[in-house]
């Protein structure tokens, strides 16, 4: 073998050589990890309950701000005497007397105890539940669950 052809394959040797100890390198180097999304935030439940709730002018149910839902609110009173607001995203959905509700067949009376039910109203920025009374009125029960985005 001439001398030119031996510094040739000499060469190719080293240039392999070099070739593995950079891959042997790269291998050795921690990957980079692609990046985690950011979990999706999960919605929260807010209850709020009052059994045998003396309401002597207003009674705020729910002030909420933010994103979310109603999942339900009930008012279940001794009297047909009251008065409901809902206001969502500024913007008054309901402002009406028990008996102007119970058109809407989410009221009605059973024996002496009157119920309004209310459900799924979504909300973007806010969401207000208020009853109102002009006479002392305790109320069986003043219920409002809401499911808010985190």
């Amino acid at each position: 073998m001439a001398p030119a052809e031996k510094d040739e394959q000499m060469s190719k040797a080293w240039q392999v050589a070099l070739e593995i100890l950079k891959a042997e390198e790269q291998a050795r180097q921690p990957k980079p990890q692609p990046e985690k999304p950011e979990p999706a935030p999960k919605p929260k439940t807010e209850i709020y309950s009052w059994k045998d709730k003396l309401v002597k002018d207003r009674k705020v149910l729910v002030d909420e701000k933010g994103s979310g839902k109603l999942v339900k609110c009930r008012i279940v009173s001794p009297t047909d005497s009251f008065h409901v607001l809902m206001v969502i995203d500024g913007e008054t959905l309901i402002d009406d007397d028990y008996e102007d509700l119970e058109e809407m067949l989410a009221a009605y009376q059973e024996d002496s105890t009157y119920y309004l039910h209310l459900e799924d109203k979504a909300f973007k920025e806010s969401l207000l539940v208020a009853v109102s009374v002009t006479e002392e009125t305790t109320f069986t029960l003043l219920y409002a669950e809401v499911l808010l985005d985190s």
